[in-house]
């Protein structure tokens, strides 16, 4: 229920947010998944959450840059 209010609030506004939402909700999930296949190998577990997090900072980067006609700082 909260990812179905989440993806209407942020659709709302900017539909290309919710094509952002479901790709780092996949990134994330797969990720996850990957944490746990490899639990018993620290190192490898490690640099699947390090891969989350940087795929997850470029989203974020893109949604802030890539996708507003208004510039960052006024």
């Amino acid at each position: 229920m909260l990812l179905v209010v989440s993806l209407l609030f942020y659709g709302w506004g900017e539909p290309v947010y919710i094509v952002i939402m479901f790709l780092s909700i996949i990134i994330d999930y797969t990720h996850g998944l990957l944490v746990e296949k490899f639990r018993s190998d620290d190192k490898k577990a490690r640099w699947f959450v390090a891969q989350s997090v940087i795929f997850n900072l470029a989203l974020l980067g893109f949604s802030s840059t890539g996708t507003s006609s208004q510039p960052i700082c006024p």
